[in-house]
Parts: structure tokens; sequence; C-alpha cells
């Protein structure tokens, strides 16, 4: 359950190498259509001594391709009787998008060609895009012509024929003509079947993109060439030429004829609406080796600013300022209240930052770092969500989201206007999934209320890159432009055309029926392998995540003498996948003085070790040997481990996938054990399920399923231990919100369910919004010197001994 401030509210939340300075996360090519699903993108980031072929393109769309090289021609040299397709005559392309000293000769003959598996499927829109420099255009000579092509092609060849010339479907080439007294640039564009040249174009420069819209959606197929946005050719197979449609195509390709040349980008896009499921997610390199983003360590000396007194918009204003600030270095840290203060002093005792810089007028910030933004974006007052999308427009231009007045008071030249932009939020979402999302960062989401994006949460997703969204409940489709329907569409679009296992920050919840809500909005991201990490009122997270800390490690104590006549209870607290938990609520728990008298099992999201090591630090370090941490929920992050990538065609690969780096973090928190749970759904969290996530994590002893009692009858069906040999002790106790009550409820559940035989061993699951140390006390006080508290590690080690044969 989730907490207002202090005081808990209605909604029940489950809840839920190694750095590299991050400067640029991910580079796209600006699309003059942006796609639906990105098939294949390179930038080709290799180096000229490495070869393009074998390599494989940044993203693909789940084909796992490589660079191959398809083609050189059968046609003799002039004179020398050799075919000038032999590798010892022709160079491959290079994995910087470079060829040189390529054997040259008189015509089109020595087509050198890398191609990409493709086959055009009936009713979807393709575009594929590029931008091509001829060998004179790059080196300025001006002594031979020559061309750089791409196109669609067929990978089977015939002898003799470059296969861009034999009209499987459209190409495109630029050309430096050096043979002519006043040399020229020219970009040409080809129709297949049979290639005839179709139209010419000569430009002041080249290197603009150049893009091939292929549309089979129709009886006959279209293509359309477009040079620097504008359309230069049309051509309909079966159509304007009686031809019939281009089936023999099996690749998209780049070439070069006779010269030396130079490809930036080459992307190839599905503009189709992508299936919802039996999906094949686009397979993309994550832009930073750990699971949550790290920015660059923070300045010494941080601008310090309290803004707990500023108007919401003046609180996003700076919250939008400091994400884009921080991206290249941690130099904004903001105060909303004395929690702020708190880790701000931790920061520099632990030595990440000195003495800070205090800025009296806030707003003076945006006077201080205005070289580092372009201007403001305004969002459109009539329609809900366009907050988030001004957010995601800002993100992507270095803007700073505000009113007009703001603008105008700041002196800052407006640079998006969004107001009359959308009509509901239905065409924000869409506008944010065509046109934004293309080029930010594919593994990182924000979901967040417009109504509290001043609040915090969004400054380190700003500086990553990330997409910023919401999607309103049943009981906000008042607010201007709402369609929960429609928006909900969106957002499953967007989750079907990026990668498996992006983090979904900030939460599906802001009050009753306001937003998807927890149990909509965690299954939803599950079915499409995104995790959500909780975390809608955190703070400051663009500069803690700049501070190193590879891990972590506990201290275990031994546990007691095992005493047969005793039952044996380990409490775990829930709720610490929620980050906002650590930046203020339990660090009351830590400071209590009933603090350390009984052992206690506190979840926690792992990836905190990412986004906030300062606070991990600090936990670890005030935690004595009646603490332990384990991974909370499911693992890695918040997940529904049934539902867990259900919309995808291969499941247990991305359950494999989610538990793999479950256990790498794991290791770096020195957990020992997790907390899986399916949270709100009318089904439980099944035993088979719960034997395929162990058999997962063969590395874990133990598990200790359920956010509270699943309803499984008798001892044996809560405490038991699988074939592996691995112990799973699930929840035997849930909680009512009725404080009179709860400490007899939770003491009689706890002995109806261990019985009276001894010794026996339980799982003690609290409710952290319901409790406390000093009401924990008095629990275990309750039930009397039967009952002995252990950690959760403890508690596996007496069970095994008590169960051993020996």
């Amino acid at each position: 359950m989730k907490r207002n401030s202090y005081h808990v509210t209605s909604r029940f939340s489950h809840c839920s190498v190694f750095f590299s300075a991050i400067t640029v996360l991910i580079e796209l090519t600006s699309p003059i259509f942006a796609g639906t699903i990105t098939i294949y993108q390179d930038n080709f980031s290799g180096s000229a001594g490495q070869s393009l072929t074998g390599r494989a393109p940044q993203v693909d769309h789940g084909a796992s391709p490589t660079w191959t090289k398809t083609f050189s021609s059968g046609h003799n040299d002039t004179g020398k009787g050799k075919p000038e397709g032999r590798a010892n005559f022709h160079p491959f392309w290079k994995a910087n998008g470079t060829i040189t000293g390529s054997y040259d000769i008189n015509g089109y003959g020595a087509l050198e060609v890398a191609g990409l598996n493709f086959r055009p499927v009936p009713g979807h829109i393709y575009t594929l895009t590029a931008r091509m420099f001829p060998r004179a255009y790059i080196a300025g000579n001006n002594s031979r012509d020559g061309f750089v092509a791409m196109g669609f092609i067929s990978g089977n060849t015939k002898s003799g024929i470059p296969p861009f010339f034999k009209g499987y479907g459209p190409w495109m080439f630029s050309q430096f003509s050096g043979f002519q007294k006043h040399p020229t640039y020219m970009v040409q564009g080809f129709f297949g079947p049979g290639a005839t040249h179709n139209w010419t174009f000569s430009p002041k420069v080249l290197g603009e993109t150049a893009e091939i819209v292929l549309n089979t959606t129709k009886a006959h197929w279209v293509a359309k060439e477009y040079y620097n946005g504008v359309q230069k050719g049309v051509w309909v197979y079966g159509g304007n030429n009686g031809t019939n449609n281009p089936t023999g195509i099996t690749q998209v390709a780049i070439g070069v004829n006779g010269t030396s040349a130079k490809i930036t980008s080459f992307k190839l896009t599905d503009l189709t609406d992508p299936p919802l499921s039996n999906l094949v997610l686009p397979k993309v390199a994550r832009p930073y080796p750990t699971f949550q983003p790290k920015m660059p360590p923070p300045a010494r000396h941080l601008y310090v600013a309290n803004i707990s007194k500023l108007s919401a918009n003046q609180q996003r204003l700076l919250v939008t300022l400091q994400g884009i600030v921080n991206r290249t270095q941690p130099r904004i840290y903001l105060v909303w209240g004395p929690d702020d203060i708190f880790w701000l002093k931790q920061m520099e005792k632990q030595g990440a930052t000195g003495k800070p810089i205090e800025i009296k007028k806030p707003l003076s910030l945006v006077k201080i770092f205005r070289h580092s933004i372009h201007g403001a974006v305004i969002p459109n007052p009539k329609v809900f969500d366009s907050p988030d999308v001004a957010v995601d427009v800002a993100t992507l231009d270095n803007l700073v989201v505000a009113t007009p007045q703001l603008a105008r008071q700041l002196h800052l030249p407006i640079k998006v206007d969004l107001r009359g932009k959308f009509k509901n939020d239905v065409a924000a979402l869409r506008y944010l999934r065509t046109k934004l999302a293309p080029h930010m960062n594919p593994y990182l989401f924000l979901c967040l209320d417009p109504k509290i994006l001043g609040d915090g949460a969004a400054d380190q997703i700003i500086a990553a890159r990330g997409i910023t969204f919401w999607v309103t409940g049943r009981n906000a489709q008042s607010e201007p432009g709402a369609d929960m329907a429609g928006e909900k569409r969106q957002l499953e679009k967007l989750f079907a055309a990026t990668p498996l296992g992006g983090v979904v920050r900030g939460f599906w919840w802001h009050g009753v029926g306001i937003g998807l809500g927890e149990g909509g909005g965690v299954k939803l991201g599950s079915q499409f392998g995104k995790v959500t990490v909780v975390s809608d009122d955190v703070h400051n997270f663009s500069v803690f995540s700049g501070v190193r800390m590879k891990s972590l490690k506990q201290q275990f104590a031994p546990p007691p003498k095992l005493n047969r006549s005793k039952f044996y209870i380990s409490i775990t607290i829930s709720d610490g996948d929620n980050l906002d938990t650590w930046q203020d609520f339990f660090r009351r728990w830590f400071n209590s003085p009933y603090h350390g008298k009984f052992a206690l099992g506190w979840g926690m999201g792992p990836t905190l070790i990412d986004v906030a090591p300062t606070l991990a630090q600090w936990y670890y370090q005030h935690a004595g040997p009646k603490d332990e941490f384990l991974a909370d929920v499911s693992g890695l992050g918040y997940i529904r481990p049934t539902e867990w990538a259900t919309r995808l065609r291969n499941p247990n690969a991305a359950f494999r996938y989610f538990y793999r780096w479950t256990w790498r973090y794991m290791q770096r928190m020195d957990m020992k054990t997790l907390r899986p749970m399916q949270a709100w759904g009318r089904k439980k969290l099944d035993v088979p399920t719960i034997a395929k996530i162990a058999a997962a994590l063969p590395q874990v002893r133990f598990m200790m399923p359920d956010y509270g009692y699943a309803g499984e009858k008798g001892y044996h069906r809560i405490t038991y231990q699988l074939p592996s040999g691995q112990v799973v002790f699930r929840s035997g106790t849930n909680w009512t919100r009725n404080e009179a009550r709860e400490i007899p409820y939770l003491a009689q559940q706890i002995r109806n369910h261990l019985g009276k035989k001894h010794p026996r061993f339980m799982n003690v699951f609290i409710c952290n919004w319901f409790m406390g140390p000093h009401r924990l006390y008095r629990l275990l006080k309750t039930l009397g010197p039967d009952y002995v508290d252990v950690t959760p590690s403890q508690l596996d080690v007496l069970y095994r001994e008590a169960h051993s044969r020996n």
C-alpha cells in the first residue's frame, strides 16, 4: 500500500564494470516518417579496421541478422580476365560505414553490396532511410566518378547482374560526377522490375536523408522515393507499368560502385501498427551496462535550492531544468523537505560530494544554466496528457516545461508550443509513440500523473532520455481529452515496439481509478516484458545515480542453536521495492529505539544500488546482525510472474532473462532470497509458478513468496521443500487495517498455521503501512517465548538442520 506524506491512503501497493558516464544514451537518425517498429537500424559505430560483414546492426526486431556481403559482379575486368567479384579485388564494407580502395573499372559491374535479410509482407508500409556520401564528396577527390546506393534487393545473385539493377525493388543512389568540366552531385531513383531509370535530381550538397516508402497494403504495391523530405518519384507495381509486385525482395542493402564511399545511417521501419500478441520484441543494445541508468559522477559542489514554497508549475520547470543540466554532469540538487537535506548531507559524508552552493532564489538556476537549455515548451491545457508529452519534447530538445507567463518572466523563447496541437489524449500519446519515442531511450519509461510532474520523479528520466506518459483511469474520464481505452491502446503499441526488460518508473496509481491502477498497470507492463519500479515520489535521482558503487555486503549472523521445542518465525517487511520508502519511510523505522531488538527481513528493490546508492549504503551501514535485506518484488522489480511476457512469442526465454538479471543484482546486494508475488489479481501465486521461479534461480537456496497469506491450507503447503532442495517459506500471515485488532489477529494466524508440533518454521509477512517497530515488539511479546524470531537466512539454516537425516 502506498502512503501520501506519512498518512496511509486507500491505495494498496503490493507493492512493489560497471559504470560509464552517459552523455548520449541512444542516437537515432531523424526519419521523415517515424516508424512504429524499427526493424533494422545501424549508425555504423565500428572502426575502419573492422569488416561490416558478420556484424549485427545496432537495432534489429528479433531476426538476429548480421551484415553479409551479398554480391560482387561476375563481369570481367578491363582486359585482365578475372571476375571482378573476387575478394582479392574487392574490399568489404567496413564497420564504420566506409569502403575504400575498391577495384575500379569502367561501367557499373564492380558493385560492392552488404545486405540484411528482409522479405516484405503484404499489408504493411515500410520505410528505408539512409544518408549516403560518394568518395569525392567525402575526400575531395574528383578524379573519378561513382555512386553509393541503398534499397531493396534480391540476395539471390545472377552472375553478371548487380543486385540493385535486377529490379526486384526500389533503390536510390547518390553520385559524384568527376569527369565533367564542372563536377556535379546527383541523386537518382530507380524502381523495379527492370530497374528503369525514373528520376534524377541535382542537390547542392549530398548527405541529406534519402528515403524509400514501400506500401504493400493494396493489391498493387506502391513505392515512393523522397530526398530531404521531398517526394521525387512514385511507382505503382502492376499499375502504371503493368508489372507484378516486387516479390523477389529478400534483403535491404547498401552498395558502392567503382569508388570509395561512406554511409552514416541506415534504418528500416514498419509503419504498420504492431501486433499485440505473439510478439517478437526488437533487440536493441541496452545503452548502459546496468539495469537502470547511471549518470556521470556528480560535481564536487552542487547547486542546492529549496523549492518547497514554489508553485507546481515553477517546480515542474526546475525539475526539467535539473534533468537537462544533470545529463552531462549532476550539478543541481533540489529540496522539497527535510529528507532531501538529510540525504544531501549523507552524500557529503560518504565522500561523493563536497560543500554545496546554496541558491537563495531557486528560479535563478535558469539564468545560471541558461547555456544548457534552448528555451521552453508550453503544454496544452486542454489535453490532460499534454504535460507528459511536453516533458518528452523537453527531453529531446533540451527545453524546460513552462507556462507562457513563466517563459516571459524568465526571458525564455518558446521553441515548441503544444497549445492546439492535440485533439485529445489519444492524439497526444500517438504523437509521443510515433514521432518522439523512436528518438528516445526504449529501456526507460516514466508513468506519472501530469499533475505531479513537479514532485521530483522526472529528473533522472529526463537526464536518461526516458519516455514519459500517463494513462487516465475510469474515475478520471472527466479530464479534458481523456479516453482510457484509446490511451491504453497507444501504450500497448508503444510497449510492443520496445525491447524486453524496459523499466517503468513512477507508478500506475495516483488515487483510486485515477490511472490504470496497480493491478492493471503492473499486469500490462508484465505482459509486454516491462518491469515496474515504484518511484513516483522520489527526488534527485539524477544526482544520486551518479554515485558509483559496485556492491554492498550484509552482516549475516549465525543462527541460534536449534531447539526442537520452539517455533521459528522470520518477520519480513513489505514494500521495499517502492524506492520512495527508502528516501523517507523506513529511516523512521531504523531510528526507532526498537530497531535491532528483534530480527527483521527487509524487502528492498535491488536496483536501488543503481539509482540511489547513497541511500542503499546508509541502510546497509546502519543494519545490524538482526537485519537482512531480500529482493522485493518479484526479484529485480515488480512484475506479475504468471503474466510475465504472455504477449510474447517466447515467454519462457523472457522469464529466464528476468531472473538472470535478478541474480546479478542479488549478488551485488548480497541478497540470499527474494519475495515473488502475484499482486492485485484474484489469482494468487500458484505452486507451479513458485517452482518455475526456483528453477530459474538454482543459486537461491530458499524463497519467501506472497504479499500476504495466499490461502494455502495446512502448514506443509505454506512451508515446504522442492524436489530441487530449495525451501519455500510462503507467507503465513495477512493483515487488517483495524489497528486495534492487528496484533491479536496476526498472533492468531501464526498460531493457527504453525499448529502444535515442534519445531516448525514460518515466514511472517508484515504490511509496512499498518505497523511499526514498537508494534512488532508487542507482537512478539504476545506470542511468548516459544516463538523465536530469526532472520530469513537463519530460518533456512534451522529448517534444513531440523529436516536433516543426519
